[in-house]
């Protein structure tokens, strides 16, 4: 987060860590008392040279992780998001985000989501996300993990795409 180039979000345990604006947009954060989330806006047109990173980390053993996130894409945008969320030391942890993500006409959004967790597990990964695509829009979800052992993972996407809109999931 602390590098000059590049856009990013950062959250840990159940903070938002920093908040590095998004070119040819905005991000707005939002924390609560048991979360946090943030507001992403990118202009119409707008196409950033360089993915926006996002990194969430929960380092004790225990404990719940609640992100709240909205996603506007402006019409004929194109943006790529890479999340890494890391849990080494999870022995019971819960992971869960509640995001709404709305894709602009003739817009692209990707969502590349990657995990590292610890050998134990412990984790609850649960992904929520309600997903609009205007018109000859594209949105593309890929989830991963790299290293270690999840517990459970409930992967939960309701998509509405409105015409010649494309929506993949992976």
């Amino acid at each position: 987060l602390r590098r000059p180039a590049g856009d990013a979000l950062g959250g840990g345990e159940h903070r938002l860590r920093g908040c590095r604006g998004v070119q040819g947009g905005g991000c707005g954060p939002r924390e609560r008392r048991s979360s946090f989330g943030w507001r992403v806006r990118v202009e119409r047109g707008t196409r950033p040279e360089r993915p926006v990173h996002l990194c969430f980390a929960m380092l004790p053993p225990e404990g719940t992780q609640d992100i709240r996130a909205e996603f506007q894409i402006g019409a004929g945008a194109d943006v790529h998001f890479i999340a890494c969320c890391t849990f080494p030391r999870a022995v019971r942890v819960r992971h869960q985000m509640d995001a709404s993500m709305h894709v602009g006409a003739h817009a692209a959004m990707e969502y590349t989501e990657i995990h590292f967790h610890g050998p134990h597990g412990g984790t609850e990964v649960l992904p929520r996300a309600r997903v609009v695509i205007d018109e000859g829009g594209r949105f593309l979800s890929l989830f991963s993990l790299v290293h270690g052992r999840v517990g459970t993972l409930r992967l939960c996407y309701d998509v509405s795409a409105g015409p010649h809109g494309v929506a993949e999931l992976t």
